[in-house]
């Protein structure tokens, strides 16, 4: 059961959607961010940026989106799509295909990367089993802040590591951990990812994927077959290359 907001206005709502998930998933999915939507009909359109979507999420056909690391799909990975929109405070307003003057997508993703850099978060971390996690949250935009290298960097120093692994298995989640880790730790780790994924609690799954971060940006992914990168991004240093392959090569 659709709903038109306001006489005139083209915003929608399925209310008794809405209501069903906030029976299901608490006060994530409430009713009451409905009508915060409908006010943000007659605010400005707000800092432009990026929210995260499964690959494959049909409504992308429609919206101005590209995949956070092309090329990696071509090695079978999920791989997230950046939708560009405007950040409303209390939606998010997607930019369709048909707007006018819609800048060019690399136009588009340095603004949006500006954006995103002044997006707060915060940091916990957890020991899961021996697995040492970093758990970035806080914000709408946390797991989107994969793409902030200036953050990721500071991540490589919280570790202590040059590579690290990270995860986006849900939306306003970032994980992340040491890349060069023990077998089972890093195994541990990409099951943690696939399980909260799996689980796609309040509808907010992103991807299962696991991928691969060097200084600072996203170099391939991690799978238990392998690392593959395709993003056009440095390799590693020729001293680091073998151990790589070592880690991560086909057993």
């Amino acid at each position: 059961f659709v709903f038109q907001l306001a006489v005139g206005d083209d915003m929608r709502a399925n209310v008794v959607g809405k209501v069903e998930k906030y029976f299901r998933f608490g006060a994530i999915d409430s009713p009451v961010l409905l009508l915060r939507g409908g006010e943000d009909a007659t605010v400005d359109e707000g800092p432009l940026l990026f929210t995260l979507k499964p690959a494959g999420w049909e409504p992308a056909a429609k919206l101005v989106a590209e995949p956070i690391a092309p090329g990696l799909e071509a090695a079978g990975a999920s791989v997230p799509l950046m939708v560009y929109g405007h950040d409303r405070p209390n939606t998010f307003a997607m930019l369709g295909k048909d707007k006018a003057d819609v800048p060019p997508l690399p136009e588009l993703r340095a603004r949006a990367l500006r954006t995103l850099a002044e997006v707060e978060v915060e940091i916990e971390r957890l020991d899961l089993g021996g697995i040492e996690i970093l758990v970035v949250h806080g914000s709408y935009f946390a797991a989107e802040k994969i793409l902030d290298v200036a953050f990721m960097r500071r991540l490589h120093d919280e570790l202590g590591c040059e590579l690290l692994a990270a995860a986006v298995p849900e939306k306003s989640r970032l994980l992340v951990t040491k890349g060069v880790a023990a077998p089972a730790a890093l195994a541990g780790f990409l099951a943690v990812a696939k399980g909260i994924f799996d689980a796609d609690e309040g509808g907010r799954q992103v991807s299962p994927t696991v991928f691969a971060i060097q200084d600072g940006a996203i170099v391939g992914v991690l799978s238990a077959d392998g690392a593959t990168s395709g993003t056009g991004a440095a390799p590693p240093p020729p001293k680091k290359r073998g151990f790589w392959q070592r880690l991560f090569g086909k057993r």
